[in-house]
């Protein structure tokens, strides 16, 4: 998959130098940008060729793309580490509340116990008349 990707990448940047070669007359003309808000007085920016601006947009829309991708990236992170945080507090309540059952548990079983050997020992101190 990796060498597919790589192939691919390979054939696009060829693709993108082609382009240009070919239409390099059309792209070296030069091209004067203008911003004309109401507000404010009206921009110009200086001649540039075709070309610059077209990669200029492509570079910025690479940048764009990295932003969005590193912003996900630091949300996951960090939505995973509160998850491990409030995974780890749910295991110690848990824990906490198996203890007190284990204890609970204990307890009534202690209980049986006693209640079960004293009706033993009277039982057994019974007369033979009695029963």
């Amino acid at each position: 998959m990796r060498y597919i990707k790589v192939f691919v990448l390979a054939c696009l940047f060829f693709l993108g130098l082609v382009f240009f070669y070919q239409n390099q007359t059309v792209l070296s003309q030069s091209l004067t940008l203008k911003l004309d808000l109401f507000f404010i007085k009206p921009m110009e920016s200086i001649s540039l060729p075709f070309y610059f601006i077209i990669i200029m947009a492509f570079f910025i829309g690479v940048l764009l793309a990295l932003s969005f991708l590193i912003w996900d990236k630091m949300h996951s992170s960090a939505k995973l580490m509160s998850n491990k945080w409030e995974i780890k507090k749910l295991q110690k309540k848990l824990s906490a509340q198996e203890k007190d059952l284990e204890q609970a548990t204990s307890v009534e079983f202690s209980k049986k116990v006693a209640s079960a050997s004293e009706t033993a020992n009277a039982k057994a101190t019974e007369t033979p008349a009695q029963q």
